[in-house]
């Protein structure tokens, strides 16, 4: 019914076009300023796709009957509450002859509008609440003075402002939703800027994002600080700072404008408090330099960590006086769901982890990313959560209204394991929103569907894929915790006479005594190697799987015992990169040196492991001329073969890969362990098979970042994508990984 009342009001507006005339609902297309811009509320088209159809109760049925007795607009109503929740509804026209349109909105209630051109264009709105026919007084609403294209990654202090909607200062409470890419209501600061904005082009112009601006850092256990830090702010002086993470704040011991000694910042704020440096983290909740809270770095201070306004320069091309209509539809909206820390990890840059927020500066706005290649015709809102309970309080039909985007897409940057860790979150309830994200439809840009990624994620591939020999997986089998629950020492037995049998039946191999077969436990939905544990017989497998099942939290039902591969000498890795353009998969490979499993050993608290010699991949790169002496004792030959063999192999993954997706991924990285004893012949097994978003290993972020846009990018009328991928990709020296 919807499309049926957009097909109409497009075939209107055309006709007003050809006559040369602006349609009155031309007019009121964008965002409406009420009470000084204290609240907002936005006119948008039926056909940005964001209408909220299938929970639109009667507005649904409204546009049916609009669309068969031709009153539909094409326009919708959309407001964004502090909750995050939108309230929308379809514009018909109004059946009462005073007012120009009219809606029924979500929860019951109805509004009405009427254009005053008479002084400047304003619009009236009166609304009528759910139950009753009593219509609530009028109300003016004025359009903006301008649109200014906020970029929420280049504030100076590596400060995260989400710009929320109106009344969210009230509880500045998660889920923080809010744009922090996009277009945003502005004014200019002075006559002059307003000429110069005019003009457009690279001149600075001073401007004033209009709403209300939260810091999800500062909003979350740093209420507990905000009476203790209130004495403490003034007297933190701003020190030269770069845009992204920024430098931090300086303490003056002596007031404002002292000098100040030198004293590291962390011992500066233990000495405010009384306290020993090395306690300083029961007082100040996060772990890397101090800086100073957001909630304090504003001449507009809201509750709760959060300002109204913003005052910014920017470009002269990034503002739109408000007289050119509004803003062109983006070419593509993401909604950006990640772990509301960002300032702990202290690194510039991570190239895997969700914590680091340099990783998404990297992803968002890097080279070849949404931001850099499409600039202002990018749109992103981003959802900061704690956990998992931020998460189930989303609403998937809420969260696609927002955008307005040719191309809607999801990401997520977050770990979908157990509840409580950092970055973690139950991974049944993450796939369960993500599937509702699909339905709606919108498609998972990052990391990939969902399908697919709990596949990948949770190891559930390896079992079944140890059968085929030309995939080269190690015989693995999964036990259940029930079983183990019930008899831990049968259930490892059977396991393990289950490893012997698939040795033998699959890789021809003579059968071993249980005691003797050494192997691993690992597993699924488990990050950066922390939940591998080796094994040596049915003893030493009953206590490996008594840390991993039994440990704090975990609520995994199964586990994986696999073989273990011996004569380990390192890792060879494979990064593939779907190059839509040329419909071709670039691979770039990566030596990676082994080490002890220092995640697993300090997650469980194990001073040693059973089996002695036990290693796995180390963030170190190793080079071709170090591979061949230091893996392979000089034997080039040996080496070469070895690299031949796991390309061919990489070839049967990408075709299992179309079976689980007609389109190759944007990104995978399949890994193999190398075994070489110097008989001359080396063995390559596959031990993972990784989803987009694991560690680049050296590589830069051009063709996973590139990848991922052109995945995000269908509809494109410019012929602009795919976008052809980098001859050469560059490499780092691995201080990402």
């Amino acid at each position: 019914a919807a499309a049926n009342g957009g097909a109409k009001a497009a075939e209107a507006a055309n006709s007003a076009a050809r006559a040369g005339r602006k349609r009155p609902e031309d007019l009121v297309l964008g965002v409406w300023l009420v009470d000084e811009g204290r609240e907002s509320y936005e006119i948008r088209s039926v056909s940005d796709g964001g209408f909220p159809a299938a929970s639109a109760g009667a507005s649904t049925s409204s546009a049916s009957s609009s669309s068969q007795n031709g009153s539909g607009t094409g326009l919708w109503y959309s407001q964004r509450l502090a909750t995050g929740e939108v309230i929308a509804g379809l514009l018909d026209k109004a059946t009462d002859a005073n007012w120009s349109w009219e809606a029924e909105l979500q929860d019951g209630s109805r509004i009405r509008f009427q254009l005053d051109e008479s002084s400047g264009v304003q619009l009236i709105s009166q609304r009528c609440v759910a139950g009753t026919s009593n219509w609530q007084d009028r109300r003016k609403a004025d359009r903006p003075e301008a649109y200014a294209f906020y970029n929420m990654m280049e504030n100076d202090n590596g400060h995260r402002f989400v710009h929320v909607s109106h009344g969210a200062e009230k509880s500045a409470d998660f889920p923080v939703i809010g744009l922090t890419a996009g277009w945003l209501p502005a004014a200019l600061a002075s006559k002059k800027d307003r000429e110069d904005a005019a003009l457009g082009g690279q001149k600075q112009v001073g401007v004033r994002l209009l709403g209300t601006f939260c810091d999800p850092f500062d909003i979350t256990t740093h209420k507990s600080l905000l009476s203790c830090v209130a004495d403490f702010a003034p007297q933190l002086l701003q020190e030269p700072s770069m845009k992204g993470r920024g430098r931090g704040r300086g303490i003056s011991l002596g007031g404002r404008g002292a000098p100040v000694p030198f004293m590291d910042d962390n011992a500066r704020v233990a000495r405010h408090f009384g306290v020993p440096t090395q306690d300083l983290r029961k007082f100040v909740p996060f772990k890397s330099r101090a800086r100073l809270m957001a909630s304090y770095n504003t001449s507009a201070p809201l509750s709760g960590g959060c300002r109204r306004d913003m005052p910014l320069n920017m470009s002269a091309g990034s503002v739109r006086l408000a007289t050119s209509g509004a803003p062109p539809r983006p070419t593509l909206s993401i909604v950006c769901v990640r772990w509301f820390d960002y300032w702990s990890d202290s690194r510039p840059c991570s190239d895997y982890s969700i914590l680091n927020d340099g990783f998404l500066v990297d992803i968002l706005q890097g080279p070849l990313s949404p931001g850099k290649t499409l600039s202002t015709q990018v749109e992103i809102f981003t959802v900061f959560i704690r956990g998992t309970n931020d998460l189930l309080n989303l609403n998937p039909s809420h969260l696609r209204a927002m955008l307005k985007g040719r191309n809607a897409s999801a990401w997520f940057f977050l770990w979908p394991s157990d509840d409580g860790p950092v970055g973690q979150v139950r991974e049944r309830d993450f796939f369960a929103l993500c599937q509702s994200l699909e339905r709606l439809p919108m498609r998972i840009g990052w990391p990939h569907q969902s399908s697919l990624y709990r596949v990948l994620c949770g190891k559930l591939w390896i079992p079944s894929m140890s059968l085929n020999k030309k995939f080269r997986v190690p015989p693995t089998v999964r036990l259940h915790y029930a079983d183990f629950k019930q008899s831990p020492r049968k259930a490892a037995q059977r396991a393990l006479e289950s490893l012997v049998h698939l040795r033998t039946k699959v890789w021809g191999k003579p059968r071993i005594g249980l005691e003797d077969l050494k192997g691993v436990v690992k597993l699924g939905f488990s990050w950066c190697g922390s939940d591998v544990l080796p094994f040596r017989g049915i003893g030493s497998l009953v206590r490996a799987l008594t840390r991993l099942l039994n440990h704090n939290g975990c609520e995994n039902p199964t586990c994986l015992v696999q073989e273990r591969v011996a004569d380990v000498v390192g890792e060879f890795r494979v990064l593939c990169m779907y190059d839509k353009h040329r419909r071709t998969v670039r691979k770039e490979t990566i030596w990676m040196e082994n080490a002890s499993p220092s995640e697993s050993m300090a997650k469980h608290s194990l001073r040693r492991e059973d089996v002695g010699d036990f290693s796995m991949a180390s963030h170190i790169t190793v080079d071709n001329t170090g591979v061949i002496k230091r893996f392979f004792k000089g034997d080039r030959t040996a080496k070469y073969a070895a690299e031949e063999e796991a390309l061919a192999t990489v070839d049967h993954w990408l075709k299992w890969y179309s079976t689980e997706t007609p389109e190759p991924p944007q990104s995978t990285r399949i890994d193999f362990l190398v075994s070489y004893n110097g008989d001359g012949q080396a063995g390559m097994w596959t031990c993972e098979v990784g989803e987009n978003g694991g560690s680049l290993c050296t590589v830069e972020v051009h063709g996973r970042n590139l990848a991922a846009l052109n995945r995000a990018v269908l509809k494109d009328d410019s012929g602009r994508f795919p976008i052809e991928f980098p001859t050469r990709i560059p490499r780092n020296r691995g201080e990402k990984g």
